[in-house]
């Protein structure tokens, strides 16, 4: 399966969590060392959202703070 470059399951300790949709998983070195290509992941779409985990159990989620864009906005936010 083929990943963007800075995909998180690139990374060695990454592995999806069986029963939370496939999630990756992180430890907290390894997000530590490579914080900002997590935060890139996520903020490109690359992936929804990245768990991190200590001692191998999920404490913390990484997802970006902008929603999916729609596309158009039909008079909403107009004079905003």
């Amino acid at each position: 399966m083929h990943h963007p470059p800075d995909h998180p399951n690139d990374h060695p300790n990454a592995k999806p969590m069986a029963g939370d949709g496939g999630l990756p998983v992180v430890n907290m070195l390894r997000a530590k060392t490579h914080l900002s290509r997590l935060v890139h992941a996520v903020e490109s779409g690359a992936v929804a959202e990245i768990l991190i985990a200590r001692h191998g159990h999920p404490v913390a989620r990484l997802t970006s703070l902008k929603g999916p864009s729609t596309g158009l906005r039909f008079g909403l936010a107009k004079g905003r």
